[in-house]
């Protein structure tokens, strides 16, 4: 996953119903303010 800003991080991605989520932990690890509302790029392998 890469935000706009080019932060980086590696995550796994988990079936669910509704809207996509970004977890606490996906938000630390990418420097992102916890109000933020980041737009991300996810690429699989």
């Amino acid at each position: 996953m890469v935000t706009g800003s080019g932060a980086a991080v590696a995550v796994d991605l988990l079936p669910g119903t509704g809207g996509a989520l970004l977890s606490l932990a996906a938000y630390r690890a990418l420097g992102l303010d916890l109000t933020a509302l980041p737009e991300v790029t996810v690429f699989a392998e």
